[in-house]
C-alpha cells in the first residue's frame, strides 16, 4: 500500500527585525508514496487539467495517474491510505507557461468540503521548471542515504526565492522504507491523533459548498 500525507501545523519566524505565524504544511510517506508523488508532478507538467493526489474525493474532477502497484487492488488501496482524517487533500495544477526557466512556484491552501465536512486543501502551482526542482528535491529524501524522517527540506517564500511570496510552509520529511506507527516514532502523533491544527478557528460563519478546482487565474494564485 501506498501511504503519502500532507498534515497541517503552524510555525514561526521569528527574528529581531520580522515576526510572521503561518501555515506549515508537513509530508509524510513512505517510499512508494513519494514514487506516487513523483508521478502526479511529473504528469502535471503536461497535463491540461489539475491532478488530485487523493483519490478520495466523492466528486472527484482531477485525472489520477495510474498505480505502479502491480495489484489490481492497488488502486483502492491508494484511496484508504490517503483517506487518514489528520491529511490534507492536495492537487496540482497544470504548470503556467511563459514565465521562462527560472523556477517559481506557489504553495498556498483554500478551504473546501468533503461530504458537507470542512478540509484544507494543498494547493501546488508552478511553471515546468518549479515542477522539475520540486521532484529532484523529493527523488533525492527518496533515494538518498538519510535518515528517514529526521532528514527533511523545508520549503518557505523566505529562504527559498523560486517560492512564491505568501505561500504557505511545506516541510517534506524523508520517507519511510516501511509504513507502520512504529516506524513513525515521535511523529506518530502527528498522524494518528487529533490535531489541533487541521482547521483555522474562524469558519463556523461558512456554508458548505460544492467542489470545484482551484482557479488558476485567481490573484491569489499569482506566480
Amino acid at each position: 500500500m501506498e501511504h503519502l500525507y500532507f498534515v497541517r501545523s503552524r510555525t514561526a519566524i521569528a527574528d529581531d527585525n520580522y515576526y510572521e505565524s503561518k501555515t506549515d504544511v508537513w509530508m509524510f510517506g513512505d517510499k512508494q508514496g513519494f514514487d506516487y508523488f513523483l508521478t502526479c508532478l511529473s504528469l502535471a507538467k503536461t497535463a491540461n487539467r489539475a491532478v488530485q493526489l487523493t483519490g478520495s474525493h466523492p466528486n472527484e474532477i482531477g485525472v489520477l495517474p495510474p498505480i505502479s502497484s502491480p495489484r489490481r487492488s492497488g488502486f483502492r488501496a491508494l484511496r484508504a491510505a490517503f483517506t487518514l482524517p489528520t491529511s490534507m487533500p492536495a492537487v496540482v495544477l497544470p504548470p503556467r507557461t511563459g514565465l521562462g526557466s527560472k523556477p517559481r512556484l506557489k504553495l498556498c491552501e483554500r478551504l473546501v468540503y468533503k461530504r458537507r465536512k470542512p478540509a484544507m486543501e494543498l494547493i501546488i502551482y508552478g511553471n515546468r521548471a518549479a515542477y522539475t526542482r520540486l521532484a529532484t528535491i523529493v527523488r533525492s529524501l527518496s533515494q538518498g542515504p538519510g535518515v528517514p524522517l529526521r532528514d527533511h527540506r523545508h520549503l518557505d517564500d523566505v529562504f527559498d526565492t523560486w517560492v512564491v511570496k505568501r505561500s504557505v510552509a511545506l516541510n517534506i520529511r524523508a520517507p519511510l522504507s516501511r509504513w507502520s506507527r512504529a516506524n513513525l516514532g515521535e511523529y506518530r502523533s502527528a498522524l494518528y491523533a487529533a490535531n489541533p491544527h487541521r482547521l483555522p478557528n474562524d469558519l463556523s460563519h461558512l456554508e458548505p459548498r460544492p467542489y470545484e478546482l482551484p482557479d488558476a487565474d485567481s490573484p491569489y494564485l499569482r506566480l
